[in-house]
């Protein structure tokens, strides 16, 4: 069974994964001051909307754009995102330019509709077996011997819930659970294999930067209450290691 309807990107709760993460995080508490607050809406509008709560951009992308525009300075500003499904069409990357000050946290967060959810941080790092080596003797902690779950593969579709998406043909196999409703169904295929890229780069070596100073690194930023996700996870060559894998 063919399912048609795509879609690309990140959702609302709280799972992200990032290429690298060197920023501080500062936790704001109550009664804090706050210099500006920014509004994002998955129905917003980033060309006709001026980040207000009536009129609320589109995207993260330009939110964290006109956040750059902003003096750092007089309190946190807030980049409040409502509840939604967030598309992305390229990695969405945090560099020294993004970052807050000692008086000013630029804090990412739910809407209060969103959130609710228990607090807390989880970072969640994809295997890196298949991108670096097919060998079944470089540490793969495979078994013949166990019980093996093969997924993404054609050959054995053969229950529900099962799937395989043949991206040259760009066509997602499918069978529908029990009461699913394939063409009501939201279907996301990952395009990026960075969503989110937090690049802070310190004076000096990296495991050795130059003493004292910050300079160059993603700083007084905050995520609260969202979701990154729906990564996309390509095999690739490193040194001739999956060509001489046998």
């Amino acid at each position: 069974m063919k399912a048609g309807k795509r879609a690309m990107g990140w959702a609302m709760t709280l799972f992200m994964v990032f290429s690298m993460l060197p920023f501080t995080q500062t936790v704001s508490m109550a009664d804090e001051t706050l210099s500006a607050t920014i509004y994002v809406a998955s129905d917003g509008d980033d060309t006709t909307g001026d980040g207000t709560q009536a009129n609320p951009y589109k995207t993260l992308a330009k939110a964290k754009e006109v956040v750059r525009s902003l003096p750092k300075t007089g309190g946190d500003i807030i980049v409040q995102i409502a509840d939604g499904f967030y598309p992305l069409d390229e990695t969405l990357v945090f560099d020294a330019n993004d970052s807050g000050s000692e008086s000013c946290t630029v804090r990412y967060e739910a809407a209060p509709e969103a959130s609710g959810k228990p607090g807390g941080t989880m970072l969640r790092f994809q295997m890196p077996y298949a991108a670096i080596s097919q060998s079944l003797s470089n540490n793969t902690q495979y078994n013949p011997n166990n019980n093996q779950v093969i997924r993404n593969a054609f050959e054995f579709l053969n229950k529900r819930g099962d799937f395989y998406f043949d991206q040259a043909e760009h066509t997602l196999y499918y069978i529908p659970l029990e009461g699913e409703d394939i063409n009501t169904a939201d279907v996301v295929i990952p395009e990026l294999e960075t969503v989110i890229d937090i690049r802070g780069i310190p004076v000096g070596d990296r495991l050795n930067p130059v003493s004292n100073s910050d300079e160059g690194r993603v700083k007084y930023i905050t995520f609260d209450g969202l979701t990154f996700a729906h990564t996309d996870y390509k095999l690739y060559e490193l040194e001739g290691t999956y060509t001489l894998s046998y």
